[in-house]
Parts: structure tokens; C-alpha cells; sequence
């Protein structure tokens, strides 16, 4: 199933309300937080490759695949000092396709209705910390303490733990600050992913964009589906099976054809385009800082990947 904007949205509300400034001090000047004009609503018939102006602040997958296999490699030979191993796998980037404002294939909901095709690729699984057979054998509470640094030194060693472990050594030599650490994501300490959590949460309240679900919802009453807004039809929970139903099928099919009628998606990207046009040229330095961070890591994380197999 489709993960809703909606959804991102409110996993990160906290951070959008202290970014938002939606709470000013007295005398500080009121941040603008009406529904921005938009330039020009194009027809769009689904959201899988669409770019909007903050992805120009945010490594691509590919360059996300490069970060964390180098951040394995970095791991693997801090490892390797206390006589432990470490597997490394290359992550390759791929990931489900991106539906986020929801369907839009016509032939994959004929078939599939909400549902992903099998073929789709899936996001690249973590490796297992520890895979050798050596490893194996070896006492679990010293790898973790040489992992993670709960300890300053582990039985039998005289090799100082780094502040943070092995995982935290690797952070750093990729330019991760210590409040990143424990976060398991690069990037999810920079300011571009919690602006994009706000731009889409503000989306979702846009009255425009309710409008055009008022037109979707009925739309689908016309077709005998009875649904508030599309993302209560994509998050059906009849929808939970294996495979798709004949009725989800037909469901998905009738919610495309509205969706299509009224421009749901198109829509969708003009609002969210306009929102994060407003948040970026409110915290453009900061932005800039990060994406000149963000530069250098790439290229010492491309740097470990040629010089350490």
C-alpha cells in the first residue's frame, strides 16, 4: 500500500510545529502562514517521478547507497581492530517507487489495486551486524560494546572503545555529528527532510487541495464508493490481504478515474511545490549550509568506497 503524506506528516508533528513558528514570541513578527499562490496547476497523473525544490537539499537514493555502504566499510575496519568481522553489503539504492500523493498507473490498479506490483523493487535491506562464522562464535557482549561503546574496553583488549563504538567512529569519519548519532539515517538530522514533513502537512490542510477531495469523494459516490478523500480509500483496511480483491480492484480503478477528472495529483504537487518554495526561502542559509555538508560528505563516503574493499 501507498504511505500517505499524511502519514509522514504526522510522524514528525512535533518538529513541524517548533519549525513552523506557528507560536511567536511577543514582538517577533508573525510568520505567514496563509495558502500560497500558486504559479500553474499541470495535469499529472501520478507522482513517480516528480521533483520538488527541496530534493535539490537531499542526497539521491544513489548517493544515500553510497553513504551507507561507505559507513560499513568505515565500521568493518574499526572492527577489525579488536578481532572482529563485519559483512558488507553494497547498498544499491533501490527502493519501492515513490506514490506520494497515490495512485496513478491505470494498467497497475487493473491488476494490483493499491497494492504494489511483485516485480517492484524493495528497499535495500540492512545487512546483519555481525555474519561470519567467526563472529558467530564470539561472545556477543564484547561485539556489542565494540558496536556501540557502551564500555571503554572489552575483555582481552587493550584497544581503546571510540566514543560511540565502531558505528560511532564511522559517523564521524563521514562528517555525522554526535547529535546524529543513534538516528540510523544520515540525513534525518538535516533541516530539508523536516521542512518537507511541514510542506506536506501544510499541504494536507490546504483548502484547496479539500476542495478537490470534496469533487473526488463525489465522484466515487456517483460510482458507488463511499470514501471522504482518497487517502481513506488507499488506507482501506479490507485492503489487507496478500493480493488484491476483485472489490479493491474495482475500488482503486474508480478512485484513479476521479483522481484523473479532477486533477487530484496535479494539484497535490502545485500546493506542495509552494509551500516548500516558502519554507526555503525562509531558512535558504541554513539549507545552503547543509547542502555544502551534505556535498562533502558524498564525496568522502565516494572516497572510503574506492580506497577501502
Amino acid at each position: 500500500m501507498a504511505t500517505s503524506v499524511r502519514q509522514m506528516a504526522v510522524l514528525v508533528l512535533g518538529l513541524v510545529v517548533l519549525s513552523s513558528g506557528c507560536a511567536t514570541r511577543t514582538g517577533e513578527q508573525s510568520i505567514d502562514q496563509s495558502p500560497p499562490a500558486l504559479d500553474n496547476v499541470e495535469k499529472l497523473t501520478n507522482s513517480q517521478d516528480i521533483a520538488l525544490p527541496l530534493d535539490f537539499y537531499r542526497a539521491t537514493k544513489e548517493q544515500r547507497a553510497v553513504i551507507a555502504t561507505a559507513k560499513d566499510l568505515a565500521t568493518r575496519d574499526c572492527l577489525r581492530r579488536f578481532g572482529f568481522d563485519w559483512k558488507v553489503v553494497e547498498h544499491t539504492g533501490a527502493q519501492p517507487p515513490s506514490r506520494r500523493y497515490g495512485i496513478g498507473d491505470l494498467t497497475e490498479v487493473s491488476k494490483y489495486g493499491y497494492h504494489l506490483p511483485p516485480d517492484y523493487p524493495v528497499r535495500n535491506e540492512q545487512p546483519k551486524e555481525i555474519e561470519s562464522e567467526s563472529a558467530r562464535k564470539t561472545d556477543k557482549t564484547a561485539i556489542n560494546i565494540v558496536l556501540n561503546g557502551h564500555e571503554t574496553f572489552v575483555p582481552n583488549s587493550n584497544e581503546k572503545v571510540p566514543e560511540g563504538g565502531c558505528h560511532g567512529e564511522a559517523r564521524r569519519s563521514l562528517g555525522v555529528t554526535d547529535s546524529a548519532e543513534g538516528t540510523g539515517q544520515f540525513d534525518s538530522v538535516e533541516l530539508a527532510p523536516v521542512l518537507d514533513s511541514e510542506a506536506a502537512h501544510l499541504t494536507e490542510k490546504d483548502p484547496r487541495l479539500l476542495d478537490a477531495f470534496g469533487r473526488w469523494s463525489e465522484c466515487m459516490n456517483r460510482a458507488g464508493y463511499h470514501y471522504h478523500d482518497p487517502w481513506e480509500a488507499n488506507d482501506d483496511r479490507a485492503w489487507g490481504g496478500e493480493t488484491a480483491s476483485a472489490r479493491e480492484i474495482s475500488t482503486a480503478v474508480a478512485d484513479l478515474r476521479c483522481r484523473q477528472e479532477h486533477n487530484v495529483a496535479g494539484l497535490y504537487f502545485a500546493i506542495e511545490t509552494a509551500y516548500q518554495n516558502r519554507l526555503i526561502d525562509r531558512h535558504a542559509e541554513l539549507l545552503r549550509q547543509q547542502k555544502a555538508q551534505l556535498e562533502e560528505r558524498i564525496r568522502v563516503a565516494h572516497k572510503v568506497v574506492a580506497n577501502t574493499r
